[in-house]
């Protein structure tokens, strides 16, 4: 990565000024909020230039940070890791003035990575350009593209989103590569690069990012028990589980409170899981969850406690014991 090229006041203070107005910021306060949420690095110390070269990409592809459609890790010379989430990916093809939709296809042999769910041994993605005769077909193979289970420090394994959500990554995958294809979309990566540049050349600011936030609270509490399990979690799956958060606070923000819960049980992760995720909300959600939790425990009990007899099943109707 190239070191970030010093921006002029004049075009710093604007872009500032554009994305305060687009959001209904004060301008003052724009990059310090950004710096606590779309490019967190500890003791604070990300310098207005790292910011201002996140906000050009963010501009250059109409991408909101507030939502980490795009966020960044820090490289060696104190340029940016620009990071793309999925809905930004999304965002980008379909605003491209050239889009005109894409579809996608998927080999009939199925295969079994290293500990992960049956997938197609590979996914090709279709994307169709108005200014084009024919489309752009990019195929992707899962052997090639798909990641291990996760190692924790003590060297017990750790089921991430490749092996719990192994199609879904594949198509992301697929889908990415081919918009940089049909598209020409550079210099933005998915998490998943990321991940890959930071293990390849991490400074050390990136890592105690991933490995030390958020900070431990005193031994004993429950706060502390999720904390530790998010300390213990690798660094790409705290990627994956910071979108995910982000994806269920958006839901949440939004007043689709058990849309938010629902989501996040779709993921089915395993406790450990479970607890690290519940690290990164606040308590107005968490108590929000509880409450759905226990209500729909009560209906649950309500309508078996309710239910009509079975005939064929209850020995008092005759039924079979």
């Amino acid at each position: 990565m190239n070191a970030v090229v010093e921006l002029p006041r004049q075009v710093r203070e604007t872009l500032v000024e554009k994305f305060a107005g687009k959001y209904s910021i004060e301008p003052a306060k724009l990059l310090s909020i950004l710096k606590a949420t779309a490019f967190k690095q500890r003791d604070g110390e990300v310098s207005n230039e790292q910011m201002a070269a996140l906000l050009v990409v963010a501009d250059q592809y109409g991408l909101n940070p507030f939502t980490r459609e795009i966020f960044a890790f820090p490289d060696k010379q104190n340029g940016i890791v620009p990071v793309v989430g999925v809905d930004g990916w999304s965002r980008i093809i379909n605003n491209h003035p050239q889009s005109d939709g894409f579809e996608f296809r998927q080999s009939d042999e199925i295969v079994e990575m290293d500990k992960a769910k049956p997938c197609p041994a590979w996914i090709e993605v279709v994307i169709y350009r108005k200014d084009r005769a024919h489309p752009v077909i990019v195929r992707e193979y899962i052997d090639e593209v798909y990641r291990a289970p996760f190692k924790r420090n003590d060297g017990s394994a750790v089921m991430g989103p490749w092996q719990t959500h192994t199609k879904r990554f594949l198509r992301h995958k697929t889908l990415i590569q081919g918009a940089r294809i049909a598209y020409g979309f550079g210099g933005i990566y998915d998490e998943d690069e990321a991940e890959r540049i930071i293990e390849r050349d991490i400074t050390p600011e990136a890592k105690q990012l991933l490995e030390d936030f958020p900070r431990p609270a005193p031994s004993g509490s429950a706060t502390a028990v999720k904390q530790e399990a998010w300390s213990n979690t690798d660094a790409d799956m705290k990627i994956w589980l910071t979108e995910l958060a982000a994806e269920v606070k958006i839901l949440f923000d939004r007043g689709d409170i058990e849309g938010a819960y629902d989501h996040l049980q779709e993921q089915n992760l395993d406790s450990d899981n479970l607890l690290a995720i519940d690290s990164q909300f606040d308590s107005k959600l968490r108590t929000a969850f509880r409450k759905i939790k226990d209500a729909r425990a009560t209906m649950e009990k309500f309508k078996n406690a309710h239910a009509e007899p079975n005939p064929a099943t209850d020995p008092a109707l005759g039924g079979a014991a």
